[in-house]
């Protein structure tokens, strides 16, 4: 079974959630969005040129061999948690409903 929007939406939070200090996960949908530029909760592209291990690691399980594996030239070029979520979307050939990112 094909993973939903949703699901990898989630799961791009997570793993954003993983190289800042702060809670993303907790405050996703008040405080955070997929507006919210990544330097301004410290992830920096020092860190999201480390982020591709476990970014593919964590799509690949959740996507399955539809999953496209990034480098660091394709984290370091996102600004902001919904330049990630499409990043995800398109290495997972995952249709992003319209109006997404939130």
């Amino acid at each position: 079974m094909a993973a939903s929007y949703g699901t990898v939406k989630k799961a791009v939070v997570d793993v954003v959630d993983d190289f800042t200090k702060l809670d993303i996960g907790a405050g996703y949908g008040t405080k955070y969005s997929a507006k919210t530029k990544l330097d301004k909760i410290d992830v920096v592209s020092a860190k999201l040129a480390v982020m591709p291990p476990r970014f593919n690691k964590v799509m690949g399980k959740l996507i399955g061999n539809g999953w496209k594996n990034v480098g660091p030239i394709d984290t370091v070029s996102c600004v902001s948690i919904g330049d990630v979520i499409s990043l995800a979307c398109e290495k997972g050939s995952i249709t992003i409903p319209a109006g997404e990112p939130t």
